[in-house]
């Protein structure tokens, strides 16, 4: 049986018969090693602030394969809550802000 027809029988592309496996790890190595370094030297630094950093470095590597790989490493980082939410102190305007037909009017 040629290989046509039997990619064809399972439904599979003849480019993907051909192609060898990579393992994951070692395609991704390089983009592994600079997110962990950037980290090390930033660690408050979010995805955005590490994908640009990178592509300031001259790295060409998309935002979805590196964004993917940040979120394998666990490097993602909680937000910081605000600390008047924190104390459960609740911020009160001193003035009252009233929308009219010009605008908005402070009493």
């Amino acid at each position: 049986m040629s290989v046509v027809k039997a990619c064809a029988a399972v439904d599979l592309s003849r480019s993907a018969w051909y192609r060898v496996p990579q393992d994951k790890l070692e395609r991704d190595k390089e983009v592994i090693d600079a997110l962990q370094e950037l980290v090390m030297r930033k660690p408050r630094w979010g995805f955005y602030l590490c994908y640009k950093r990178l592509r300031l470095d001259g790295h060409k590597w998309n935002h979805k394969r590196v964004y993917r790989i940040y979120r394998e490493l666990g490097l993602n980082i909680r937000k910081r809550l605000r600390r008047d939410c924190q104390a459960g102190i609740l911020f009160q305007w001193k003035y009252r802000i009233v929308p009219t037909l010009y605008g908005l009017w402070i009493s």
